[in-house]
């Protein structure tokens, strides 16, 4: 659904993902995680959009964005400020999606400025 957003011609909104699957393991690097979030990346065709990989572990990326689980998408605004944080604990069903909380979102916010 991110990279069918993506899609969107226009040039006001820009796409990014965060792979939050590093959990602080020093036997596991941040980096163990390339190639399978790669491989999730060609499958999806998310070429197109800015994608990263967290060195930090999960739980401390999770509280520096103010979530506490995922799926979390985080919807700013032009001037960089947060206009939305949308979890399953704050979806409009049982459970985040883009189609009820996502794209209206992005709608108002794109016909706003």
């Amino acid at each position: 659904n991110l990279v069918a957003l993506s899609q969107r011609p226009t040039e006001e909104l820009v796409c990014i993902s965060l792979n939050v699957d590093y959990i602080g393991l020093p036997k596991r690097p941040p980096e163990d995680y390339l190639a399978a979030v790669e491989k999730f990346l060609t499958k999806e065709k998310a070429s197109q959009i800015r994608n990263y990989v967290a060195a930090d572990p999960d739980s401390e990326v999770l509280e520096k964005f103010g979530v506490e689980a995922i799926p979390a998408i985080l919807v700013y605004g032009k001037n960089g400020q947060l206009v939305g944080k949308l979890t399953d604990a704050n979806a409009s069903g049982d459970g985040v999606t883009y189609e009820a909380d996502v794209i209206p979102l992005v709608n108002k916010l794109l016909s706003a400025e």
